[in-house]
């Protein structure tokens, strides 16, 4: 019997992981801290990891759990070892560290390499969340590698959301590659998926995306706006009666962009109206609410209020200029400005929101 099988341990663990998926961190801590020293195994540490990042002690939380990771890994603990995984890919995101988050993924890879068999599954996570990051810093050919390198070790592991996670990758990819069809054609398997395995919160942030992708690019026929509307509207059916989530924010401003992308002007407005700007949460919903109602102003001719409307846009989305679809809603205010006469203002977005690329190919196993 390992320490975390203890009777009275898991009991304990079972209860906080409960509390956890409700979202009570501090419950899962109190249920965590009764469990005895003498039993806190993997699967607590796990646990721990969780609870940390859940109550925004991230800092803390990526040292835990880059630190038990590794003894995780040496003991082909891949449950245990998963959990923390992921938590630690979640936090290193929240923090912003990108490149710190790629060095510690390849280590763990190269870790991996070592062994003989058995690590198909959580290899698979790795490569995928490495990819991922790697998307955002530039390198395409990298990221295409590891993805096809993630598929092959999916396919000796069978797991649908493993599957999902590879297939919401190659959507980034085939995105900044270019091929919008495609990326939404991927996020619309992602969603299938999903609904299959009835992960209701898992599909809501793969509709987020789909949102995105359908409002992001200009040469969107009315097919797949009609696409993303129709899941955009089923989401927003489940989160009818419950308080506004930063999740319902998003699905509003989605469904007002798509509205007016489909020419429904009076009906976009009338959904961003609808919204109390005063409870949105603190990410880019305020600027894109702006930026769609400047839109809506266009429409109408009115290029004063437009204008308006815009500088609060442009305010709010400079504070994401760091993150990778902040620079791409940056990028379209820039064309938004220089098309209503204000290039200056345009071309000093537009030097903002340069990507600069580097290149990973010291991550793929083909270079060592």
């Amino acid at each position: 019997m390992s320490v975390d099988e203890h009777p009275g341990s898991t009991e304990l663990i079972d209860l906080a992981e409960a509390s956890l998926a409700l979202g009570d961190a501090v419950a899962a801590f109190q249920l965590l801290s009764q469990v005895d020293e003498d039993h806190r195994g993997n699967r607590w540490t796990a646990t721990q990891v969780q609870i940390l990042r859940l109550n925004g002690d991230f800092e803390q939380c990526r040292e835990l759990g880059t630190l038990v990771l590794d003894s995780m890994v040496v003991e082909e603990d891949w449950p245990n070892a998963t959990m923390v995984l992921l938590e630690c890919a979640r936090v290193f995101n929240g923090l912003m560290l990108t490149q710190e988050c790629i060095k510690f993924l390849h280590d763990v890879d190269v870790k991996l390499r070592t062994f003989k068999s058995g690590v198909g599954s959580f290899r698979a996570q790795v490569l995928t969340i490495l990819a991922s990051r790697i998307v955002d810093e530039g390198d395409l050919e990298t990221a295409s590698h590891l993805i096809s390198a993630a598929e092959s070790e999916f396919r000796m592991a069978e797991d649908w959301r493993l599957a999902t996670s590879i297939c919401w990758v190659q959507s980034e990819i085939a995105e900044y590659s270019g091929n919008v069809e495609l990326a939404m054609d991927l996020m619309h398997e992602v969603i299938l998926l999903q609904e299959e395995h009835d992960d209701e919160l898992a599909m809501q942030r793969a509709i987020l995306r789909m949102g995105w992708l359908a409002t992001m690019y200009t040469d969107i026929g009315p097919e797949e706006l009609l696409l993303a509307r129709s899941w955009v509207e089923s989401a927003q059916e489940s989160q009818r009666g419950d308080s506004l989530t930063i999740v319902a924010v998003w699905l509003e401003i989605f469904s007002a962009h798509i509205e007016l992308l489909l020419g429904n002007v009076g009906r976009a407005r009338n959904i961003l109206c609808a919204l109390d700007e005063s409870s949105l949460p603190s990410d880019g919903s305020f600027g894109s609410l702006h930026w769609i109602l400047a839109l809506c102003e266009i429409e109408l001719g009115n290029h004063v209020k437009a204008m308006f409307h815009l500088s609060i846009a442009k305010e709010n989305y400079m504070l994401f200029a760091d993150d990778a679809e902040g620079r791409e809603v940056l990028r379209r205010l820039a064309h938004l400005y220089m098309d209503l006469g204000h290039s200056e203002t345009g071309e000093t977005l537009l030097a903002m929101t340069q990507r600069i690329q580097r290149d990973y190919s010291w991550c793929r196993s083909d270079c060592h």
